[in-house]
């Protein structure tokens, strides 16, 4: 994860005990490899600023994590922000995760409301019919990751956001479920 994070960092800027975690040589988060990704965060911060987001956090790998937890108990004071997502349902059980989160505020997102639906409907296919909107409301049960994924299809299929065209979404919306919880058991069939 560290690697991906850094991945299009100016080499120039990269201290030299940090390549082995950017070049995935690292055998494990030694103290110079933490110490030169935290330099290198450090120097990418600079004066303006640098924001760290991980989402799906529960699949990094435990050298990233303790990374992220050596940044985590040094990032008061310094221009860095951390935000983790972990899907719902999901556990974390590496120690290091727990010291991230120890400092941490928890903020969980809740399902979209029946207007946020609306917004991304209109975003994605125009103006919407409240019947269509309330297809998809009910087809993801307001799941963001759903509803952004639904709509796609949808605007690939060319359905209209019409009261006529509300039935198609529920259909659609079965297929998307599907395809996304397929997706899951494959990834956690892998970390067996």
């Amino acid at each position: 994860m560290v690697a991906q994070l850094f991945d299009l960092a100016d080499p120039a800027v990269v201290p030299p005990e940090a390549l082995p975690a950017l070049r995935l040589t690292a055998p494990a988060a030694d103290f110079p490899v933490l110490q030169g990704v935290y330099r290198l965060a450090t120097a990418l911060a600079g004066a303006s600023g640098l924001l760290v987001v991980v989402d799906d956090a529960h699949w990094a790998d435990t050298a990233s994590l303790r990374w992220l937890a050596y940044l985590a108990l040094r990032v008061p004071g310094l221009p860095i922000a951390v935000v983790l997502a972990v899907g719902a349902g999901e556990r974390v059980d590496d120690p290091s995760f727990g010291e991230i989160t120890a400092g941490s505020r928890r903020v969980v997102l809740g399902s979209l409301s029946q207007a946020e639906v609306a917004g991304l409907v209109s975003e994605a296919l125009g103006a919407a019919a409240p019947e269509f909107v309330a297809a998809c409301q009910d087809a993801t049960g307001g799941n963001p990751l759903l509803t952004v994924r639904l709509l796609r299809a949808l605007a690939e299929d060319g359905v209209p956001p019409t009261a006529e065209a509300a039935w198609r979404v529920a259909d659609r919306g079965a297929e998307v479920a599907g395809e996304v919880v397929v997706a899951r058991l494959r990834r956690d069939r892998r970390r067996w």
